[in-house]
Order: structure tokens, then sequence, then C-alpha cells
């Protein structure tokens, strides 16, 4: 399936200059996606270049969903409230679940998790200290022009933890769903650009992480030259397609698969919601 996204330039183009305000959680997202298509300069994070080349069609229409995602709420929910821990605010858990809409069902993992990162800050794990005492920052959001193998590339990314020692950074990535090996291979790409810009940026070595609260694992990542070459080979494969889709204006969907939900929400359902957003608020 092939989407012409030309219509929504103007609409957005004009919504990220202006930083206009909408009316649900994801308008943040939203007033971005014009630099994230168009603008050849900006940075980009390893999230949405994954999910681009997984499909372009639905990492479009997914922003303009207006369905609330429980396990998306969940994990903003216990985000922020270990950025509260850390940043030495109090926290009422109850509260959060009810900002972010989580559900029933999912109230009791957030308490869990919390329980499980009050005690994980507290155990020395890093040149013999706790985290609680060492310098941390907390969504700290780096970019940088990175020089990979003779390639220059545009990356930035928004942080969980980042914690300061003597010789080293170490950059800790919350993962809220349930752990297993081959989940946190499928985040090497995220990490190993995390790893490349906060070495190339502040000029330190770096250990990054996967951290999952529910089962208490703390997953270190290694990369191979294999690895390291396959990630760039994405960012390349990346960059290739949206310098094409700049001159078409054009998403194309997988090749030799099967239509997904989107593809089919969107010819029955966002088409028409998304030219009444950008109706609304032009």
């Amino acid at each position: 399936m092939e989407l012409d996204i030309t219509p929504y330039k103007s609409y957005l183009k004009e919504l990220y200059e202006k930083e206009k305000d909408l009316e649900w959680d994801q308008r943040s997202q939203l007033s971005k996606l014009y630099q994230r298509y168009w603008n050849e300069d900006s940075y980009r994070e390893p999230t949405f270049i994954r999910g681009y080349l997984e499909c372009p069609i639905k990492q479009f229409v997914q922003y303009f969903d207006p369905t609330p995602s429980p396990y998306l709420n969940r994990g903003s929910c216990v985000h922020e409230c270990f950025q509260n821990i850390i940043e030495g605010r109090e926290i009422n858990v109850h509260d959060l679940c009810v900002k972010w809409q989580v559900s029933d069902e999912h109230i009791e993992y957030v308490y869990q998790c919390v329980k499980n990162f009050k005690s994980f800050i507290t155990k020395p794990l890093f040149n013999g200290k706790s985290i609680s005492e060492l310098k941390c920052y907390t969504e700290k959001f780096i970019s940088g022009d990175l020089s990979l193998l003779g390639e220059n590339v545009k990356i930035s990314g928004s942080m969980d933890l980042v914690i300061m020692l003597e010789d080293r950074i170490v950059v800790i990535d919350y993962k809220t769903g349930q752990y297993s090996k081959f989940s946190s291979d499928g985040y090497k790409f995220q990490m190993n650009c995390y790893k490349w810009l906060v070495e190339q940026v502040i000029g330190k070595p770096c250990d990054v992480y996967l951290w999952w609260p529910q089962d208490e694992i703390l997953d270190k990542m290694e990369f191979s030259l294999y690895d390291e070459a396959c990630n760039l080979d994405t960012i390349l494969i990346f960059r290739e397609k949206q310098a094409k889709f700049r001159e078409t204006g054009i998403l194309v969907g997988k090749e030799n698969f099967s239509v997904c939900k989107w593809c089919k929400d969107y010819c029955k359902n966002y088409k028409e919601f998304i030219e009444n957003v950008c109706k609304s608020n032009n």
C-alpha cells in the first residue's frame, strides 16, 4: 500500500512552527512530524528510525490514533514515577495512574515497579556505589552529528537515566514489557545509538543497560563489530528511504506482507480523522 501525505504537509509545518496545542496526549509527537518527515537537517531518534523502516505508513498513521494505549499509558506512568524518585520529589502513585489513565488491571503493576525501583537504586551497582549516591540525570536529551565509519549522521535520543562516573558514563533505559533475551536483543539498535551519542558528544566511554522493573533484570548491552556495522547500515537505509520520500511525498508500506490493522483502519477511519484534525486546526 502507498500513502500520499503531501496534503498534510502545510498543516504539519504550521503546527511545528507555531507549536500549536492539540487535545490529546500525542500532541507533542504530532507537532514534530513535519521535522521528522520533511526536514533533512533534523536529528532522528533511533526508535523513529526503526519504526519507519518497519513500516512508514504505520509510523505516520499511529500518531493520529486518538485511542489510548493501555501499555503506553502504563509505561509513561512508570517512567514519570521513576523520574520523580531520582529527582527527589514525593510521588503519589495513585494520582499519577489517574493522570496517565492507567487501566485498573495495570495499577498493581505500576505499584510493583515503583517498589522494585526503590530497591534497585540502593544497590551498589557501579564502582561500589548505588544509583542514589551518584550524580544522575533523568530524561536526558542528547543530539549530535556523529561520524560513523566515515559517514556523518544526525541522531538524537532521550535517555531515561544517565549516571555520571569518574571513568565512564552509564545509560539505563527502562523497559516496561516482559523480559526475554529475544526482546532485549531487539533494542540493540537503540542502545548502540545511545552509546555512540554519549561517547562522541560527551567524550567519555559509555556502558548501556536495559532494566526490566517487573522482572528486576539489569541487562548490559554488548556490541560486536558486526552489530555496529548492521546498525550503521540501518541508518543509511533510512536516509535513503527518506530522501526518496521527500522527492515524492509518498510513504510505501511493507512489501510482500499482509495488510495490518493500520492500513485497514487508515482506509476506514484515519484518513477522515486526519483530515478533520487538519481542518479544525488550520
